[in-house]
């Protein structure tokens, strides 16, 4: 039993080929791989994130600076329009006030040249033709004047229409005037078209410039009796050239027994009628 190889057992070398005879059935040789190129190494996670966070502020930079551009084109663009349109209205309202001011300065100057140019009535003068003696029916002396009319103004009037009453009073101051007032009132028709209460005097209806009546209108009354008086009341109307009408008041007292004629305080008046109306500026 001895006699077997015990040494072989024990021999390293043996061991050495058992061992490399099982690696080389356990873990075959395989050959090196040729034409694969090596798979690139990511980027460390830190420098992935600068890189990022770069590329974002750049951008948020540019959003930024293009919304602050914006909003000054904006701002620029709003005070621009108000600007425009406070000159506009500047200019407007220069433009209105340019506008009244011609419209007023040529309204002043076409009344201005109407109140040079147009008619005016006045009574001329006014004579005494006759008197009527006292009789036993009647015992105070009568008058009768004769009235001249003339057209002082440049252009001729028109429609002419007077109208005289007599009126006996003896008042004085307040009382008188309004008594006046209300009996001239009175010649005036109340509506168009209606008969007048006082029938109007011949006279002609319309007169030249410069040119006085060639026959005058009459205004009669009696000599004082008692504190009375009698006051010849009358007005005329007319209208000028332009269409604007006019009218004058008179009033006349005789005051003694020889027909000596006084102007009454009250009653004697013209019109202040403007030459320019809404209806023929």
């Amino acid at each position: 039993m001895t006699s077997e190889n015990p040494a072989h057992e024990d021999d390293p070398g043996n061991h050495t080929d058992t061992a490399t005879s099982k690696n080389s059935q356990t873990a075959p040789h395989l050959a090196p791989a040729t034409g694969v190129s090596k798979p690139d190494i990511p980027p460390a996670p830190h420098s992935y994130q600068i890189t990022c966070n770069a590329k974002k502020d750049w951008r948020d930079k540019i959003k930024f600076w293009a919304e602050l551009i914006g909003l000054a084109f904006l701002i620029a663009y709003t005070v621009f329009t108000a600007l425009m349109y406070c000159a506009n209205k500047k200019a407007a309202n220069a433009a209105t006030k340019a506008a009244t001011i011609a419209a007023d300065t040529l309204t002043k100057t076409v009344e201005q040249f109407r109140t040079d140019e147009r008619a005016w009535v006045e009574i001329e003068s006014i004579k005494l033709r006759s008197v009527i003696p006292e009789t036993p029916g009647f015992p105070n002396r009568s008058f009768i004047y004769d009235v001249f009319t003339k057209n002082v103004g440049k252009t001729v009037a028109r429609d002419i229409d007077l109208k005289r009453v007599t009126s006996l009073d003896a008042n004085q101051g307040s009382v008188l005037a309004r008594g006046i007032q209300t009996a001239q009132d009175k010649l005036l028709k109340d509506q168009p078209g209606e008969p007048s209460p006082v029938p109007s005097l011949p006279m002609p209806k319309s007169l030249a410039p410069n040119i006085a009546v060639y026959r005058p209108f009459t205004l009669g009354g009696t000599a004082p009796r008692f504190r009375f008086f009698d006051y010849l009341i009358g007005r005329i109307d007319y209208n000028d050239a332009f269409g604007i009408p006019h009218w004058i008041k008179f009033c006349f007292v005789i005051i003694d027994s020889n027909g000596t004629l006084g102007i009454c305080q009250e009653g004697n008046d013209e019109d202040r009628n403007p030459e320019i109306t809404p209806s023929n500026q």
